[in-house]
């Protein structure tokens, strides 16, 4: 497999940090949370100027739109997971990628903070097959300035912040 990278030693700050607001506290007390933070991996694939979305189901999330992807396991680099990820859930194959935008979320209904690194799939086989229909409603591949809603929290927070993964589109 092909993998384009460069280095950027440009300090960058995650997209879309969000944050529970404390609640009124009487007699100033303070109410701390720990949250276990996990490394998500986002795989975005690009097609045409079109990415594939999925309607994601059964887990924090359900009923948004998010790319395929998934936790990073012990043992792999960023590359190992989208490329797994998105055969596991898709059924495609990943040749070609690079390095794609972050972002740090916070899930306080689950407890759980997650830094979501985004991988672009540049060149990939296949047509996209719904493997886990527990975990993924459908596929479908959307224009850029077409996406639909709501979008997964992750994804919606590099959205925002004005990140494309077409360098021509604004």
């Amino acid at each position: 497999m092909a993998r384009v990278a460069s280095v950027d030693s440009t300090p960058r700050r995650p997209y879309g940090t969000t944050y529970e607001k404390p609640p009124a506290a009487s007699h100033c007390s303070v109410r701390l949370i720990q949250m276990q933070t996990r490394i998500g991996v986002g795989v975005v694939v690009v097609r045409d100027k079109h990415v594939l979305l999925g309607e994601r189901r059964g887990s924090h999330g359900a009923d948004m739109w998010a790319p395929p992807g998934g936790h990073l396991e012990d043992g792999e680099d960023v590359a190992q997971c989208a490329a797994r990820e998105l055969r596991e859930e898709t059924g495609i194959v990943a040749r070609a990628w690079h390095e794609g935008p972050y972002a740090l979320n916070e899930f306080v209904d689950i407890d759980k903070r997650y830094v979501t690194l985004f991988v672009v799939i540049t060149e990939s086989d296949g047509d996209a097959q719904l493997l886990e229909p527990m975990k993924c409603g459908k596929w479908q591949w959307f224009a850029w300035n077409a996406l639909p809603s709501p979008l997964f929290a992750p994804f919606a927070s590099v959205v925002a912040h004005g990140w494309c993964p077409f360098p021509s589109i604004p």
